[in-house]
């Protein structure tokens, strides 16, 4: 057992309480222009959520994979992204510059927040997904 204690005097031996953690698989749509949202949380319930996650995509004859995490935060009013810890193909990218990109943002209305994506256009025989474990911390 743990104990934290924080500087204005509370003490903590219980871990917060977490959801999730099963993977969650998310269809990555070709030629994407406009961004779409593939996942959502609300702050109602929840404060933050760290994503570990595997981006896949493919097209005949060649498969493209990256590894990384994200973190979502939220501030009270906005809901934040981090994303890092790449390993793998670099799909994920500021813009669209490769067809195999896809470029990733977070949006809030009302303290839901929402990631989505845009993709560029890959060629024939397009596959792709995101595969993730999210862990999200329960707010009390």
């Amino acid at each position: 057992m743990r104990i934290i204690s924080f500087s204005d005097g509370f003490t903590s031996s219980s871990p917060p309480d977490v959801t999730g953690s099963a993977q969650e698989d998310f269809l990555i749509l070709n030629n994407q222009a406009a961004a779409l949202s593939f996942y959502t949380i609300d702050a109602l319930n929840y404060k933050s959520a760290f994503i570990s996650f595997e981006l896949s995509r493919s097209e005949t004859g060649q498969e493209y994979r990256q590894a990384a995490t994200m973190i979502l935060s939220y501030d009270g009013t906005n809901w934040l992204l981090n994303v890092g810890n790449y390993q793998g193909s670099e799909l994920i990218s500021d813009s669209l510059t490769n067809p195999r990109n896809i470029t990733l943002s977070v949006t809030t209305a009302a303290g839901i927040g929402s990631i989505k994506y845009t993709s560029g256009n890959m060629g024939a025989g397009y596959t792709g997904t995101l595969k993730a474990s999210i862990t999200r911390i329960v707010t009390v």
